[in-house]
């Protein structure tokens, strides 16, 4: 396929890619913006092509957006990094935003990538390190900050008696600065992961994910704004918050790329020499037979003491009731819950974020908040004025 820009042709791309077929639209549609954001080392074509790969290693991708998925890979681009799992630097994830009942592309950047981006936007480089217990280990923060820490050549490598994790970064001009988290600062980073529930990376590479959130940390530190829009992505992604990536992708998205879509790839149709992206609710309309059903997950359940107090996300409102726009109903009330749970007048560390009402809307399966009776939203604004994030009445 051809990336070159002409002003006749106008390419229709559905609202999601689908298959295989549909990504290699998608992307090449926008190689022409890549080859200007990308250092001249990586070609276009090599990352759309690794892009493409990324989506059939994770098949939920390919009903992510198209815009948020084309966001992703100019956004990696931009950062300097590359989607090669071999490499490690950044990830496509799939993400279910609960604002909008949209599934959007969300990009995960690893800690490999992250030093990379250090040395090569600040020439600054970065050590990590975990602490056991039982291994000698003090620092001191202040005009004399100093970090000592003396592992054993045989240490303890029990991911449960990991105490704390610290990021040193080393400065061209000699200076030293670090950061340093407790075992329980990254713990509640790791319960508001979305993906903390279940299989994820904290449970098979718990050292790894804490070094890197511990990096991300020491990230926001550094007077360098690539690094700091890096760490913010990234907090994003592990804390389960869009990151708003399909807004890199303004307008149309012009190119000499062949119509892709037909009815049985469940595309617009064919014939129209200029349109633009299409609308999701638009396009849903010829991938309802495939698409139309959402896979039954089982909630996991909530202790007994606080079951009773919360609704049932499968009763939806009385039959014949006046329908109102799903959409904004559901972004009133999901604001709703955002402002009882972090009222000023809350004593400190029961506040809720965005990220946990987020994560606890998840975690009772509430799939639509537009869809709850009155009554069950009212429990939701209850359970959430009267605890805090991790379940404990306030």
């Amino acid at each position: 396929m051809s990336n070159e820009l002409t002003k006749t042709n106008k390419v229709t791309l559905p609202a999601v890619p689908e298959n295989r077929k549909g990504a290699e639209a998608i992307f090449s549609a926008i190689e022409f913006e890549l080859a200007k954001v990308l250092p001249k080392a990586i070609p276009t074509a090599m990352m759309v092509r690794v892009a493409i790969t990324a989506l059939q290693r994770q098949p939920a991708l390919f009903q992510c957006t198209s815009r948020s998925l084309c966001g992703c890979l100019i956004e990696c681009a931009q950062l300097g990094l590359t989607l090669d799992a071999n490499l490690g630097h950044a990830w496509i994830i799939p993400y279910n935003n609960r604002k909008t009942g949209k599934k959007e592309a969300q990009l995960q950047i690893g800690y490999k990538g992250m030093v990379l981006m250090g040395k090569d936007s600040a020439d600054v480089v970065f050590e990590m390190e975990v602490v056991y217990e039982g291994e000698p280990f003090k620092y001191t923060r202040g005009k004399d900050a100093k970090l000592d820490h003396e592992p054993p050549i045989d240490r303890e490598t029990d991911s449960g008696k990991i105490i704390a994790t610290y990021a040193l970064g080393y400065f061209p001009d000699g200076r030293v600065k670090f950061e340093v988290m407790s075992r329980k600062e990254v713990e509640i980073i790791r319960k508001r992961a979305p993906s903390s529930r279940g299989s994820s990376p904290w449970d098979t590479d718990y050292a790894e994910m804490t070094k890197k959130t511990v990096l991300r940390r020491l990230f926001k530190t550094i007077p360098n704004a690539r690094l700091q829009r890096a760490a913010a992505l990234d907090e994003m992604a592990a804390v389960g918050i869009s990151q708003g990536l399909a807004s890199n992708i303004a307008g149309e998205i012009r190119g000499a790329v062949e119509t892709a879509f037909d009815d049985d790839d469940g595309g617009d149709g064919a014939g129209d020499d200029e349109r633009s992206i299409a609308d999701p609710k638009v396009a849903k309309k010829s991938r309802s037979k495939k698409s139309g059903k959402r896979s039954a997950r089982a909630a996991e359940p909530e202790p007994e003491d606080e079951q009773a107090d919360l609704p049932d996300p499968a009763e939806t409102e009385p039959a014949g009731a006046e329908p109102e726009d799903g959409e904004a109903k559901s972004d009133r009330r999901y604001l709703a819950l955002v402002a009882v749970g972090s009222d000023p007048e809350r004593a400190q560390g029961s506040e809720w974020s965005e990220a946990d009402v987020q994560t606890y809307l998840a975690d009772v399966e509430c799939v639509s908040l537009d869809k709850l009776t009155d009554e069950n939203f009212a429990k939701f604004q209850t359970y959430i004025q009267d605890h805090d994030p991790d379940g404990r009445q306030v």
